[in-house]
This record gives C-alpha cells, structure tokens and sequence, in this order.
C-alpha cells in the first residue's frame, strides 16, 4: 500500500464518519499531489481503480451523456451543482473506474462523488435506492446489496471505505497493498 495507507480515523477532525449498524468505516490516506492541487495522486487513482476492479462491481456517478444509465438528479446534487441528469457507470475495469476521480460535474475533491461497491454478482439495484443514499451526508441508507462505499473526504485527500461484508474490507485492503503498474487516467 505505498500510495495508500489505512487508518482508523479520519485526518479531518470535523469529518462525520458513516454511521450504520453493522458497517465499518476505514480512512485511506495518500500523499498530497506534487504539483499541490487537491485530489489523490496518480498512483494512488491507479491502485483504487485496480484494487476496486478486482474485488467488486463498482456503481458511480457520471456525466449523463457519457453513462449507459441516466437518472434525474436529486436535489441534493443540484444544490451542490450538479447537472440536473445524472449517469450512473458500473464496472469492474479498472480504466473506467479510474474516471471516477475526473467526472464532469462530480468532483472528487468537492466530495461531489460516490462509489458504491456490490459484489460481482449482484443484480442491478432500483434507482430509488442509489437517490435515497445521495440524499444526505453521510449517507442515511444504503442499498440493500451494496457491500461495501467509497466517498472522498475532505478536499478528496483521503477516502472513507465503508463496508458491512468482511471478507469485502479483507480482500480490498490485501489488492491495496499489491503492486500496480499505473492505470491511465482518461
């Protein structure tokens, strides 16, 4: 994990963590960027994307005219700017998640993403379950087959991952911690 290392609170001390029965929220921290900007570093996307791809089926936010599934945007997205149609990509390439961190309306470093995570088995969840979990921050409700939740923190300069599987939060942090050649960001 030498983009990424693990830890049991978050570096912000005003941070309100994700608070429901049976999940358990760990911080992932990287470097600060060397060109300064907010955001993770490349190599830091580059093992997120791998590591997530490996272990899950991933369900984010997206530019509605790039994503096969497009959605009204709730309102607590519109408040904060996004557009008023939202697209939603599920994947386990580790290219198009690497994405994730650069989608038009949805920045990473406002905390304008989401990336559920469910294992790669299951099937699509409602629509009206991925808005109820957008509705507030921390999130309130999670889908029902969704295992496990990555969303950016403060500045997008570390992420929170919530999980309620066990054997999810294992094999995620064990991908974490393998060696990656970088994944393009496109």
């Amino acid at each position: 994990m030498d983009a990424i290392t693990r830890a049991d609170h978050a570096p912000d001390p005003g941070w309100r963590s994700l608070a429901l029965p049976g999940w358990r929220c760990d911080h992932l921290l990287w470097p600060r960027r060397a060109d300064g900007e907010a955001g993770p570093p490349a190599a830091t996307v580059a093992a997120l994307a791998a590591a997530l791809g490996a272990v899950a089926e991933t369900l984010f936010l997206a530019e509605a005219a790039q994503a096969p599934r497009r959605l009204a945007a709730p309102w607590s997205l519109r408040r904060q700017g996004a557009p008023a149609a939202i697209g939603l990509v599920r994947t386990r390439d580790p290219a198009l998640i690497a994405t994730l961190f650069d989608q038009p309306g949805f920045d990473w470093t406002q905390r304008g993403q989401m990336v559920w995570l469910f294992p790669p088995e299951a099937p699509p969840c409602p629509d009206a379950e991925i808005l109820a979990t957008l509705a507030e921050d921390p999130p309130e409700a999670l889908p029902a087959t969704c295992t496990g939740l990555l969303r950016p923190g403060t500045d997008g300069d570390f992420a929170e991952l919530a999980t309620r599987d066990a054997a999810l939060r294992a094999a995620l942090l064990a991908a974490l911690a393998q060696p990656r050649a970088p994944t393009p960001r496109q």
